[in-house]
């Protein structure tokens, strides 16, 4: 009765596995700069909008990229199907 969970488990990763990755068609970058000595300010804005963004059900994939050298900056990469269906376009739902 245990190798039953296993046995689907294995086939759901197979399927998984057999469909093919394609990159998404629309990929935005929303850059900000984050000025010296305001980072704590800024990961309690960034964990708020988040949240928001989660209730409200943002419709796009993003992460939140910090940089560890250079200029302070934090890069959110956004994936879309289509110009389309960006936030702020006409077809936009």
């Amino acid at each position: 009765m245990s190798r039953m969970p296993c046995s689907l488990l294995l086939c759901g990763c197979l399927q998984l596995r057999a469909q093919p990755w394609e990159p998404p068609k629309v990929l935005r970058i929303i850059r900000e700069d984050i000025k010296e000595g305001r980072t704590a300010a800024h990961e309690k804005t960034v964990a708020r909008l988040a949240s928001a963004l989660a209730r409200n059900k943002y419709p796009a994939n993003y992460i939140g990229l910090n940089a560890l050298t250079g200029p302070s900056q934090a890069w959110f990469p956004e994936s879309y199907g289509a110009t389309s269906t960006l936030p702020g376009t006409s077809d936009a739902r």
